[in-house]
């Protein structure tokens, strides 16, 4: 008697490594170093429903707040209807849910931008929660005042991986007409600053709202690093629980030093304090 053997179709195939892809990608969204611009985000209580936590409908209000937020304030967005030449309409959202926040809590929402078109951005979304009290050293309220870029020492009072991710279009259109219009030349550089590849394994990241890359070399070479100091950062992830991470600080001056190792452990962006501590030596 022959016995069966279960085989797994072509298709069924294809679908198995779609499914890992999606997951691979949306388990690098859900790191920190995915995003550019951090802005906390003060819950309030009537975000909470009957279960106690945020209502998923308030996560994209919190996403709005953040995108609208660095538009207004590094890309020279208006919003008068009647005054603005390029108007922006969402014309997509999506969120996946994690873990739960909920009031009177206060999670910090990150962006960054995937996409430049002609007349639409597609912006990639998260939110991490704090890290529990206890954890934290006193801090003062206007720690959370306002928002911030990757690598400032804040983003240490927030858990390392997002409770919530998200995505977003926006279709910029001429307010006269309702059509889509090319975006305005100085939004560009501001959209431009956030667009960065996810932080996935065997890829390479060089974080540049970080460090932009500079036009000539320094000839300081003992500098932190500027406009003129060409740093290249590569980082080997590995996603394991433990969060490890591996940076290489390369300072491309005319000299042989070899490079110096940082070596990250559950606090990723604590790697900007360590470069600074030790530049002398890069």
């Amino acid at each position: 008697m022959t016995s069966w053997v279960p085989r797994l179709l072509p298709r069924n195939v294809r679908s198995l490594a779609a499914s890992s892809e999606n997951q691979r990608v949306e388990d690098g969204r859900r790191h920190q170093e995915a995003y550019g611009y951090f802005l906390p985000i003060q819950t309030r209580w009537q975000d909470n429903d009957q279960y106690g936590h945020v209502n998923n409908a308030v996560y994209y209000s919190y996403f709005d707040t953040i995108i609208n937020h660095y538009l207004i304030r590094y890309c020279g967005l208006k919003t008068g209807l009647r005054t603005s030449p390029t108007v922006g309409f969402m014309v997509t959202n999506q969120c996946t849910f994690h873990t739960p926040v909920g009031f009177p809590q206060i999670p910090v929402a990150a962006f960054a931008v995937d996409k430049v078109g002609r007349s639409s951005v597609h912006y990639r979304l998260a939110l991490f929660p704090p890290k529990p009290a206890g954890d934290l050293p006193a801090v003062e309220h206007r720690d959370f005042s306002d928002g911030f870029f990757f690598g400032h020492p804040r983003l240490a009072q927030f858990a390392a991986l997002a409770c919530t991710t998200g995505s977003a279009v926006h279709v910029f259109v001429n307010p006269a007409t309702g059509k889509p219009t090319g975006l305005p030349e100085d939004f560009r550089p501001g959209l431009l600053r956030l667009v960065t590849q996810l932080p996935m394994p065997g890829t390479t990241l060089f974080s540049s709202w970080l460090f932009p890359p500079p036009s000539k070399p320094s000839a300081h070479p003992s500098r932190l690093p500027s406009s003129r100091h060409l740093l290249s950062f590569r980082r080997e992830y590995d996603l394991s629980p433990r969060l490890s991470y591996k940076d290489t600080c390369d300072s491309t001056q005319g000299s042989q030093r070899s490079p110096r190792m940082i070596t990250l452990s559950q606090n990723p962006q604590s790697y900007l304090q360590q470069f600074y501590q030790s530049e002398t030596s890069c």
